[in-house]
């Protein structure tokens, strides 16, 4: 009996060092939104092996009902997605809306998170970047917005609600 448990203990060891093996970069991802935010509804935060995931709706930020998906996951290079499902069915976002339009959203969106709470103050300088690179954005494209850091606007939209996501890709340079 030992013996057994001495070797799942060692199992277990050998199976907990697989990450460093990997030289992975990012290992854990902590929530970003405070849950504890006015703005912020419905908050649900997960964890899992290679990422976490955190979903909510936004209060308050548009004149539109937004339900927010935030993924994180990576290894060697950290991917952030955000998906902003907006309810337009009362008022319809136009469905030819140009990427450049889309980017200003968001920037407006990042703007009022990131004055909203210390935490999220660094939304503001993404609001700033992606105000100045607006007219730069093509749709499923990713754009390079500074050195090792791409940023990818995709958008869907249907009779009842328009999908922007936002895929930010970081690069690590040391490979």
């Amino acid at each position: 009996m030992k013996k057994l448990c001495l070797g799942l203990l060692l199992l277990g060891l050998l199976w907990s060092c697989k990450g460093e093996e990997k030289g992975c970069t990012f290992t854990e991802f902590p929530a970003v939104f405070p849950e504890d935010l006015s703005l912020i509804k419905n908050y649900q935060y997960e964890s899992f092996e290679g990422g976490s995931s955190e979903n909510f709706e936004l209060n308050g930020i548009l004149r539109y009902p937004i339900k927010v998906r935030f993924l994180q996951k990576g290894c060697k290079d950290l991917v952030q997605e955000l998906h902003f499902e907006i309810d337009d069915s009362q008022d319809p976002i136009p469905a030819d809306l140009p990427p450049s339009a889309c980017a200003r959203l968001l920037a407006g969106i990042f703007l009022q998170l990131g004055q909203s709470h210390p935490q999220l103050s660094m939304l503001g300088n993404y609001a700033e970047l992606f105000g100045r690179r607006a007219p730069n954005f093509e749709y499923n494209q990713p754009l390079l917005l500074q050195d090792g850091f791409t940023a990818q606007i995709d958008k869907l939209t249907s009779k009842s609600y328009t999908v922007i996501s936002l895929t930010l890709r970081q690069t690590n340079e040391e490979e």
